[in-house]
């Protein structure tokens, strides 16, 4: 959404003039000029077809009009595109002015500037947060006092902020880090070497940019955009919230379980051939199917307990991202960033849950066939086994949930950042610290085994399964639940 954003500002002349003229306030005078040179001169080669749509309304043709003449200025120069460095330049532009912005409204004037022997305030660096001010951490780096950057500039623009230059995700762009340490290198000797090339040589170029930097460069026009519009008192709408946290990424997952879950019990309620499958699992295995009876977790608990430990994964679609989501999440980010397990298990059994799921559906007209062969009996009857785990695998992979969400609610009070209360009450112990972990790290293992063994060797996955409800940590668990 904002990388679409950016974009209709980038390719609107009279928008650029406005965020231009908006940013004036912001960007500090020493860095108007860089503001203007990238704005008027580099964002307009980024894409070098512009939208010419006739509408009826005059405001609107005359807009149209000085956004062709603007287009038709960039293509008689023959431009190329200048993307890597339209995006190098944007983040010494937002990073200088943020750092201003948040020397002011955190009374640190002496961190405006470089020092000797002094860390310098940056817009990444995360995992040096304890020996440098990073601006858009909901704290400061004495890990009690508020950033008060995130109440000025707002919520939204925090998260975008944050999901662009210090996410910890692998899938992330973290433009900054990306620009400083060459990855896009080739991009900007491209670039320069188009730039020194004849006029010639240039109106025959039709290089185009690597479309994951396109999409970074718009995104910090509409992060601009978003900072400014907000900054002069005329908020711009926009229901933008964090989506490579460790929060996010553990909220996404467990959205994909419940959804899933839910379509699997819906499944094996309706399906009368797949409840039959289940009679004969329960025939066949009355002990593993009486010993996995315990691990059975309702899908509204295990969705109240989410809720209570993710307080954002409450919030709606339609819900502005407000300050205090901001700190909240804060504090679950850090208690993921000291449960790495929790995160992993969550991913896994979301993934292991969607293929199992999607394995019944593509099998379940099988079990209606009448087979005529030996192929077809075959067939049937590997469908048949596969299908007879359905409450098997309901049952321990919402568990694995479980345990995992266990693993969070018992993490130390004492490794959270506490603002006046924590997202969630500190759990009673009932097992150890070790235990827990333990048990979080097997059902992992167990998960591993038993997905990768149900579709070609159901045994295997069931004699894993076995082993696993004879773990010490795990019965632990059990004994508590």
């Amino acid at each position: 959404r904002e990388v679409h954003y950016g974009k209709n500002i980038t390719l609107s002349f009279l928008t650029l003039q406005e965020l231009k003229l908006r940013s004036d306030g912001f960007v500090p005078s020493s860095h108007v000029q860089l503001l203007r040179f990238a704005l008027d001169l580099l964002a307009p080669t980024i894409q070098q077809t512009l939208h010419s749509t006739t509408q009826e309304d005059e405001s609107t043709k005359y807009a149209t009009s000085l956004d062709q003449k603007h287009h038709d200025s960039i293509t008689a120069q023959s431009a190329p595109p200048l993307t890597a460095i339209f995006t190098t330049v944007m983040c010494s532009l937002l990073e200088h002015s943020l750092r201003i912005l948040w020397c002011q409204v955190n009374n640190r004037p002496d961190d405006c500037f470089a020092r000797p022997s002094e860390y310098y305030v940056t817009l990444d660096g995360h995992g040096q947060r304890f020996k440098h001010e990073v601006m858009i951490l909901p704290y400061l780096s004495d890990e009690k006092t508020r950033n008060e950057l995130i109440r000025v500039i707002g919520a939204e623009p925090c998260a975008l902020l944050s999901d662009l230059f210090a996410a910890p995700s692998a899938e992330a762009p973290n433009i900054r880090s990306a620009v400083c340490h060459g990855s896009w290198d080739g991009e900007l000797v491209n670039e320069l070497e188009g730039l020194g090339a004849t006029s010639k040589t240039s109106s025959g170029d039709s290089r185009k940019s690597d479309p994951l930097l396109v999409d970074a460069a718009f995104a910090l026009v509409s992060c601009l955009d978003m900072i400014t519009s907000n900054l002069s008192g005329k908020t711009r709408i926009s229901i933008y919230r964090p989506v490579y946290t460790y929060t996010a990424m553990a909220t996404r997952s467990l959205d994909r379980f419940v959804r899933d879950l839910a379509e699997l019990d819906a499944l094996v309620s309706t399906n009368f051939s797949i409840a039959n499958c289940i009679k004969t699992m329960e025939l066949q295995q009355p002990k593993l199917c009486g010993d996995l009876r315990p691990l059975k977790i309702d899908l509204k608990a295990l969705k109240e307990m989410a809720y209570d430990l993710f307080p954002t994964m409450e919030k709606g679609d339609d819900e502005n991202w407000i300050v205090e989501d901001t700190f909240s999440e804060h504090q679950t980010n850090l208690a993921l960033a000291s449960n790495i397990v929790v995160l992993t298990l969550l991913a896994d059994a979301s993934d292991a849950i969607k293929k199992y799921l999607d394995g019944v559906q593509e099998r379940i007209d099988v079990l209606s066939m009448h087979p005529s062969s030996t192929k077809d009996r075959r067939i049937l009857k590997t469908t048949t086994r596969f299908c007879s785990a359905a409450m098997i695998v309901r049952d321990f992979y919402t568990f694995t949930v479980y345990v995992a969400l266990v693993t969070m609610k018992d993490h130390s009070q004492n490794e959270l950042r506490n603002d006046g209360g924590s997202p969630y009450d500190a759990t009673k112990k009932k097992f150890d610290r070790e235990d827990i972990v333990r048990a979080s790290e097997r059902s992992r293992m167990t998960l591993s085994t038993f997905d990768s063994h149900i579709g070609n060797n159901l045994d295997r996955s069931l004699k894993a399964l076995q082993q696993y409800l004879q773990g010490k940590a795990v019965k632990k668990v059990l004994l508590a639940k």
